[in-house]
């Protein structure tokens, strides 16, 4: 029995080396190996008066996301992705930034998605994604906001 249970060991060692090798750190993917696995539209509250000189910072926060974006254009998020599969998929989040109608309809978005997180998921995990970067905007625009997207996208075996 000894000797059985030794050859069947053989056997799955080199898979459970082939599973953790597969799982390794995340890559640049071409832009059309993703697909959005979640989109968010968070309503801003107004901006209360701020003067000319005055720097402001506007906070959102729905359910597992939350955010900042500054005057300067500087913005930060943090939020949980969940996974739902054993094999491995690469996640990113990124975040849009736009004006529209009260409950974010009919928005003129001011940029691009922007993704800033990447990390690698497997067995079924759930992972806080923390990243930020810079907006091109103006204070105009970053102060006149109303609304703003969080979209999540995913390649590789998505859940």
């Amino acid at each position: 029995m000894f000797v059985t249970a030794r050859k069947s060991l053989g056997y799955l060692l080199p898979l459970i080396v082939a599973l953790l090798a597969a799982c390794t750190a995340p890559t640049e993917q071409p832009e059309d190996s993703y697909r959005v696995v979640n989109r968010v539209d968070i309503e801003l509250r107004p901006v209360q008066a701020i003067g000319e000189d005055q720097p402001f910072q506007r906070a959102f926060d729905q359910r597992d996301i939350e955010g900042s974006f500054t005057d300067s254009g500087a913005w930060s998020i943090n939020g949980v992705v969940e996974h739902n599969r054993l094999r491995c998929g690469t996640y990113e989040m990124g975040l849009q930034i736009g004006s529209g109608a009260p409950a974010c309809t009919a928005v003129k978005w001011f940029n691009d998605i922007q993704y800033r997180t990447r990390e690698r998921q497997c067995n079924s995990a759930s992972l806080l994604h923390s990243g930020g970067g810079d907006m091109a905007l103006s204070r105009e625009q970053l102060a006149e906001a109303t609304c703003v997207r969080i979209v999540t996208r995913c390649s590789g075996t998505c859940g």
